[in-house]
């Protein structure tokens, strides 16, 4: 036994040995890598209408003539992405949240853009371009403080960044900062349209597939051996987009179920939520913390909502916050 190991079980009482996973293998199937990665849920449907939000619209612009602004509403297209997974009760929010500052990025950057090269050309003098990196760096840093004190998860604000920033070019096309902002809206009324257009069919399709998302991460967590890290850290992640889907669904609030008719999904979460606070259980043996923990044994009953998105925001309010920091970082 090595030294590491003893000081470890007289430290902490726990002999990691025994919950060791076995070493990977650095030789992986590229095709099994490619399509079976985090594979827990059906993901062509979001990329279909990503393609969509785009190509419609922009196919159109192209065949009434429209060749350059036809590009421009890839700008507003972005905005579907950020409605997948959703239910589509809250689904519309964020998806015209993310469209309105993509609009607006692209409007501001186009006028930054304009006055930018309109001063060059009067003045000869190229140091203005220094104007749009400090503005593109301004707009990231305070972003970036944003998407880090609201946790928002992948893409977050890279496209809003990434399309503010680029917008500052588009006077090479000859277009007015209104006219790019109009093309932007476009592509963003057709991106919150098709991403709301699924519930025509199945209204409650998200949430429902949030919660099988959940079962199957906490039956791959069951089955892998002994208990692999990776596997109990994809459980514990689809447990919180669960409860999270099933609070924008409106089918709980305060840690109570709010439409009954669709208690059964509450149902099966936490049935979930029992099945992966046992395996915790016999991975730690029970140790405080573990019972302390958001999927501790102690903690089995319907969640309350995550914090608002203004707390947030307020607590981060700090120089040495997360969101502090890495915003300095950006800028």
């Amino acid at each position: 036994m090595g030294w590491i190991r003893r000081y470890k079980i007289a430290k902490f009482g726990v002999d990691d040995a025994a919950f060791s996973e076995p070493i990977p293998s650095p030789k992986q199937n590229l095709w099994r890598q490619l399509f079976t990665y985090l594979a827990l849920s059906v993901r062509w449907p979001g990329a279909a209408r990503a393609a969509l939000a785009l190509g419609i619209p922009g196919l159109i612009a192209l065949l009434l003539g429209f060749e350059n602004e036809m590009l421009l509403i890839a700008t507003g297209a972005y905005a579907v992405i950020s409605g997948e997974g959703h239910p589509f009760r809250y689904r519309w929010k964020p998806m015209a949240i993310i469209g309105v500052l993509l609009v607006a990025g692209v409007t501001m950057g186009s006028f930054i853009g304009q006055e930018v090269q309109e001063l060059v050309s009067e003045t000869g003098n190229t140091w203005w371009i220094s104007i749009t990196v400090i503005f593109s760096s301004i707009v990231a840093a305070i972003l970036v403080f944003g998407a880090n004190s609201l946790r928002m998860t992948a893409p977050g604000i890279f496209f809003i960044v990434m399309v503010t920033s680029s917008s500052q070019m588009s006077s090479g096309l000859g277009l007015m900062p209104w006219q790019v902002g109009m093309w932007a809206t476009v592509g963003a009324v057709s991106a919150w349209i098709l991403g709301m257009l699924p519930a025509l069919i199945d209204p409650h399709a998200p949430e429902r597939q949030a919660v099988e998302n959940l079962e199957k991460a906490v039956e791959k967590y069951e089955k892998s051996p002994s208990y692999a890290v990776q596997e109990r850290h994809d459980a514990s992640s689809a447990l919180n987009t669960a409860w999270v889907a099933l609070d924008d669904a409106g089918i709980i609030s305060g840690g109570r179920v709010i439409r009954k008719s669709q208690s059964d999904l509450v149902a099966r979460a936490l049935t979930a939520q029992n099945r992966l606070a046992a395996l915790n259980e016999d991975v730690t043996g029970g140790t405080e913390y573990e019972n302390l923990s958001p999927t501790g044994p102690n903690r089995v009953a319907i969640p309350h909502r995550s914090l608002t998105a203004p707390y947030t925001n307020y607590r981060s309010i700090h120089r040495y916050s997360h969101s502090t920091l890495t915003a300095q970082k950006v800028f």
